[in-house]
């Protein structure tokens, strides 16, 4: 028992240093796991007498527990109601259950919505929205990575652009909402693969912290973003694009994989600016897709 604690132990071990190398990092992305699944082994190892186990198992779930616990305890709320609503959903270039999506927008009316694995299919689908979402701009693609953004806010610049080296499209809004501007990214960088080298995810993600804080007032960036909030490509974005997590306070949330998200990880995100207020955080239904819509209600600050 002792050697199969231990061995339980090694990956929550390796996602310690997931800096140090990327197939390290694919670790660090499940800290929520090894924190549950290590403080049960914990409780078992100390109804089985196995001191010493339980407690090297305890230390490293406390160290877990470490990286998780700014999720849950961080500020969250706003007074008042919430004046936007946005949501971001990876809908799958291959997923062809549209109707799913549709009744879930029909549900939660986001004012916002970033749609990524963009693809002619969806577009076609999607078309009943046009009314509701007067401003809009598309990319699709025939692979992963077309990308679309449809508002109720009006804007006085939405494009689709490049950012990062793989040339990659996102899209860069400037949305005029009743308390003023807001400037927006929506954005899907390609994940760390072996032929994938992680630097072109994280190349896309320190160019578009870099564009979002030039810009003046409220910010904010989403998408899947092919990583968690526990790497330091995620932490450079939020630094030097002065965005903070909009899950904090309302813990994991994960989104991947897409029926089985609540045993998975969170890779697809809302960033917001200190203007901004984040009334709620929820992750949505599954909708064929193998990721989970974000819904998030916020309330900015008068600028």
């Amino acid at each position: 028992m002792p050697w199969l604690a231990g061995l339980a132990m090694l990956p929550a071990l390796i996602a310690m240093v997931g800096d140090l190398w990327w197939p390290f990092e694919l670790c660090a992305h499940f800290h929520g796991n090894w924190a549950l699944g290590l403080t049960a082994s914990t409780a078992l190892l100390l109804a089985l007498g196995c001191w010493r186990t339980a407690a090297a198992s305890g230390v490293v779930a406390l160290a877990d527990l470490a990286f998780v616990l700014p999720l849950w305890v961080g500020e969250c709320g706003c007074d008042g109601a919430h004046d936007l609503r946005v949501m971001t959903v990876n809908v799958h270039s291959k997923n062809g259950d549209h109707a799913k999506l549709l009744r879930l927008l029909d549900r939660e009316r986001p004012d916002v919505l970033a749609v990524l694995e963009f693809t002619n299919a969806w577009r076609d689908a999607l078309e009943p929205l046009h009314e509701q979402y007067p401003h809009r701009v598309f990319r699709p693609r025939i692979d992963n990575f077309g990308i679309a953004l449809y508002s109720k806010v009006p804007c006085t610049r939405l494009e689709v652009v490049a950012i990062g080296s793989a040339g990659i499209p996102s899209i860069e809004a400037e949305l005029e909402s009743a308390r003023g501007r807001l400037s927006l990214i929506a954005t899907h960088p390609l994940p760390p693969r072996l032929r994938t080298p992680p630097t072109l995810r994280d190349d896309q993600l320190a160019a578009v912290a870099t564009r979002i804080a030039e810009r003046s007032g409220p910010g904010m960036v989403l998408g899947d973003l092919n990583t968690s909030s526990w790497t330091r490509s995620f932490r450079g974005l939020c630094e030097v694009g002065r965005l903070r997590d909009a899950r904090r306070g309302f813990g994991v949330q994960p989104t991947w994989p897409g029926r089985l998200a609540a045993l998975g990880i969170a890779i697809d995100h809302v960033l917001v600016s200190d203007e901004i207020s984040v009334c709620d955080y929820r992750v949505g239904p599954h909708v064929g897709s193998d990721h989970r819509p974000v819904t998030v209600d916020l309330r900015l600050a008068s600028n």
